[in-house]
């Protein structure tokens, strides 16, 4: 389980220069935040595997946000997938200082002239944690299956694609699903990470915390 407090604490005392912590490489801000993000996967597995973004809610429960999945085929493993997802994807973190607009102008900056958005970023804001779950005894033939599998059982918010899983392939979701399961309850006694009106804001946004 990956806690993802030290991000929120690093766009809160920078809320003011959100563009030069969003500028990533380019700017102090944007390479400590490229730094923190490094600290904070450093003991994850460099394996095949499936991770999971999510919140607890202010009674702590837990709510699922994005399915991915990293190491079959041609992708990255675990470790580096999910550092380079918290850098590709910063805008989730600095949505719950600012408003879409402001996010809006500083992509306008960032990108000038591209029709660029921030669609799935800004889906996942609000998520506090980050599970995962190597498996290196799933074979890539079998990931669509397990993945559609899981999405259907997890219905994470940001995730657009939802294919029909097949029946086949069954049991190896229901494993990846009980080891997320184990990490997210061992995790539930957390500390809050959001503030009351920023968990406010986020019940909106989900619809149903």
């Amino acid at each position: 389980m990956i806690p993802l407090r030290t991000l929120y604490e690093f766009a809160r005392e920078h809320e003011g220069h959100a563009e030069d912590g969003i500028r990533l490489g380019r700017t102090r801000l944007g390479s400590y935040y490229c730094a923190l993000c490094a600290k904070l996967t450093k003991d994850v597995d460099e394996r095949k595997g499936f991770y999971l973004w999510g919140v607890f809610d202010r009674k702590r429960y837990w709510h699922n946000i994005y399915l991915g999945k990293a190491g079959f085929g041609k992708t990255s493993n675990l470790k580096e997938r999910i550092c380079e997802e918290l850098k590709d994807e910063r805008a989730f973190l600095w949505r719950a200082f600012l408003d879409e607009s402001q996010l809006s102008k500083i992509r306008g900056s960032l990108h000038p002239g591209r029709n660029y958005t921030w669609r799935r970023p800004l889906k996942k804001w609000g998520a506090t944690h980050i599970v995962w779950a190597s498996a290196e005894w799933v074979e890539d033939g079998a990931i669509r299956s397990i993945e559609a599998d899981l999405i259907e059982a997890l219905d994470p918010i940001a995730n657009m694609q939802r294919p029909t899983p097949p029946s086949k392939h069954q049991r190896h979701a229901a494993a990846i699903f009980e080891m997320f399961r184990h990490h997210i309850h061992d995790a539930r006694h957390d500390k809050a990470v959001l503030s009351k009106s920023q968990q406010d804001e986020l019940s909106r946004h989900l619809g149903r915390l």
